[in-house]
């Protein structure tokens, strides 16, 4: 199955500081997949053309994956690039997505100071014919130079400090009659 969502507003992160993708009901790879209407700027090439680019597969959610990274390192700025694709806002984006002739600057030229390494990652992600992308997000943590534990460690509850064991012995008061910070010092309660 495919997630066949990913875009930033289904990117979460967890409390652990785990990011999880958010609800999709996937789709079936070599299943029928229907058109994206409702979200056009977040679709695969070969969604719209799979003759050109390719066949649906795990390289679909992997160039979504590099459209939302590329949105996350562009902000706004990011849909200039869009703008000889057509004005309106439902075609604009199925144009530039089933062009083949038609890409975003390379992630360096969107943002100059990201690391080169997640710069040739979400470039590679972003390569409009399947057979140029990453096939596994294994190819993609091999390039980022990232070791599974690195990203996915078992979760360890949080350790609380453990309080010495109680000692009653230990306590100090101030008599009563005397107002704090006047000088006289507390006496331990077994000297009475």
């Amino acid at each position: 199955r495919l997630h066949g969502d990913v875009k930033p507003a289904q990117i979460l992160m967890t409390g652990d500081d785990r990011v999880k993708l958010g609800f999709s009901p996937g789709f079936r790879i070599g299943g029928t997949v229907p058109p994206r209407t409702e979200d056009p700027k977040h679709q695969v090439p070969e969604l719209i053309k799979p003759d050109v680019f390719g066949e649906l597969g795990p390289a679909s959610d992997l160039y979504m994956l590099g459209f939302a990274l590329a949105e996350m390192i562009g902000g706004p700025d990011l849909d200039r690039h869009f703008e000889g694709a057509g004005h309106d806002p439902q075609l604009k984006f199925t144009r530039w997505h089933g062009d083949p002739n038609r890409t975003l600057p390379s992630a360096r030229e969107i943002r100059p100071n990201i690391p080169a390494d997640l710069a040739a990652v979400i470039d590679k992600l972003l390569e409009k014919h399947v057979a140029n992308r990453y096939q596994s997000t294994e190819e993609v943590l091999q390039d980022l130079e990232i070791l599974p534990d690195e990203v996915l460690p078992d979760p360890q509850p949080p350790q609380e400090p453990t309080p010495p064991p109680f000692n009653p012995h230990q306590l100090q008061a101030i008599d009563a009659d005397k107002t704090p910070g006047s000088g006289r010092k507390p006496r331990n309660l077994k000297e009475g």
